[in-house]
């Protein structure tokens, strides 16, 4: 079951330009080679913007990964020039190409520094959460479900439980395919009512304390056989709890707006 977590964010920024890796901050050590090949230096910078992606991909920082840092950079340093002896960078497809990539690097790295550096005031800050914790209502839900692909399966699950064939906590156990919840005998966190998605909301809404609907929920994760175990008056985490959040929020939307108006203000003819 998808529970929209609280305070949600969805920034897509940058982040490989975050925090040091392989190299201290700073350009004097960023500037200095971190392999030399053929003569030709190849900085600490090329090496950390690769070791971050890769990082970024889910890589540990391990001796492995550096060494494979290493060998990228001997493989492009010897693969360049044979790309330009070859009159490759002069192809007008190519040029677009690098020139693209540039942009890319460009604006990731000036959208990343702008969220960085944006601070709200104390009194929009309080705004933002006070609008925010009105979007989660005034209760919070305990559930138990199981997630199966098919309609029959979930409607055959509800029967064994209503006749008690088996418990929902043994079911959830043994065939749902939630894996958040799976382990936990289909137990999910507790979560403002308003957070669910609407299907499951509207289901829940329905039920009293520890009854399972009579039937099945779908939704776009498949179907879902849902047990409310308690309900309980919402808890809000409190401003400080999720003041970096509610910032990171704030700055994201002052982006967007301010790339739409740069979009709006722009000359395109």
């Amino acid at each position: 079951m998808k529970l929209l977590p609280i305070f949600s964010l969805a920034l897509g920024l940058l982040t490989a330009f975050a925090q040091p890796a392989l190299a201290q901050q700073g350009p004097n050590t960023l500037q200095q080679p971190f392999v030399t090949v053929n003569g030709v230096a190849q900085s600490n910078a090329l090496a950390e913007v690769i070791f971050r992606a890769k990082r970024l991909q889910g890589a540990p920082d391990s001796d492995d990964v550096r060494q494979s840092v290493r060998t990228a950079l001997i493989a492009q340093a010897v693969l360049e020039p044979e790309a330009i002896k070859a009159k490759i960078d002069q192809n007008p497809l190519v040029q677009a190409q690098i020139e693209l990539a540039r942009r890319d690097v460009l604006i990731s790295a000036w959208e990343a520094d702008f969220v960085a550096n944006y601070q709200p005031s104390d009194a929009d800050l309080k705004a933002e959460y006070a609008a925010q914790v009105a979007k989660l209502g005034k209760r919070e839900v305990l559930i138990r479900h199981l997630l199966v692909k098919d309609e029959d399966t979930a409607k055959a699950i509800i029967k064994d439980i209503k006749t008690s064939v088996k418990t929902m906590a043994e079911l959830a156990a043994q065939v749902s395919e939630d894996a958040g919840t799976k382990g936990k005998e289909g137990l999910a966190d507790w979560a403002p009512l308003n957070s669910l998605s609407p299907e499951l909301k509207e289901t829940v809404k329905g039920l009293n304390k520890g009854k399972v609907a009579n039937k099945p929920v779908k939704t776009a994760h498949g179907w879902h056989v849902v047990k409310l175990e308690d309900i309980r008056p919402l808890q809000a985490p409190s401003l400080d709890s999720v003041k970096p959040q509610l910032t990171r929020l704030m700055a994201q939307r002052a982006l967007e707006n301010h790339i739409k108006g740069l979009l709006e203000q722009a000359n395109a003819q």
